[in-house]
């Protein structure tokens, strides 16, 4: 039986009961592949995360209910690698690792 060797590449959009965006996740090949957000109901992020092949796989934020950026970290094939800060609500941070 030969293999295919065709790539499918689509986008998936979800969406809140008020009709907007909840969530952006392009795929490839069934997998999470390039950058997933997600916004709550009123349109502010709640986080995004770069993805190759279903693995996290470089930048990934969160944001807090105020729009301020929280957690900032990066991902090397699923793994954190480096640093992996933290602001609280004044904007100071820390490095958690």
């Amino acid at each position: 039986m030969e293999k295919s060797s065709q790539t499918l590449y689509e986008t998936i959009k979800r969406y809140h009961s008020n009709a907007t965006l909840l969530e952006l996740r392009p795929l490839k090949n069934g997998l999470a592949h390039g950058i997933v957000m997600q916004w709550d109901k009123t349109g502010k992020p709640l986080f995004l995360v770069t993805y190759e092949n279903g693995k996290a796989h470089g930048r990934c934020k969160y944001w807090n209910d105020y729009d301020d950026l929280f957690n900032d970290r990066y991902f090397i094939n699923n793994i954190v690698d480096g640093e992996c800060v933290e602001y609280d609500n004044v904007r100071h941070y820390k490095n958690i690792l």
